[in-house]
């Protein structure tokens, strides 16, 4: 089991630097090479194109959040980072109905992984589990 969890870790550290580099592209208006890299994190890692998968799905999620047989919160907060990203970026575009998506979406899967946590969440999952709600409502009352 060690062994999966040292493969888990080690592949969401990747992602965490893949992410910090869709940041900076984001940061530079670089929308369509940031999207791109969301696109390379999901098949490289979840082997999956996840403009197919509904927001509500939570079934799904955490299919592609199983290894081993294993439920990994970790890898589910990274997705949901990942697809927190992807929001920003659609929203930034104004494409507003497919960012309310991924919003839902990662809100939806951080949810799951709370659900299951014992004991204190850290203050930054709070925080962020609280951005995606009011993303959500706000870009929900706009369409």
């Amino acid at each position: 089991m060690n062994i999966e969890k040292d493969f888990i870790m080690r592949e969401v550290q990747k992602i965490v630097q893949v992410l910090q580099v869709i940041m900076g592209l984001k940061q530079e208006k670089m929308f369509a090479q940031a999207m791109d890299e969301i696109d390379n994190i999901y098949a490289r890692f979840f082997d999956e194109n996840m403009r197919t998968i509904q927001a509500k799905d939570i079934e799904e999620f955490e299919r592609l959040c199983t290894k081993g047989g294993c439920f990994s919160p970790d890898l589910a907060f990274v997705l949901a980072d990942v697809m927190k990203e992807e929001a920003e970026i659609l929203e930034l575009q104004d494409e507003n109905t497919a960012a309310l998506q991924k919003y839902e979406s990662a809100l939806t899967l951080y949810q799951r992984v709370l659900s299951q946590k014992e004991g204190a969440v850290p203050v930054h999952i709070l925080n962020t589990l609280e951005y995606l709600k009011g993303k959500a409502e706000k870009l929900g009352k706009i369409i």
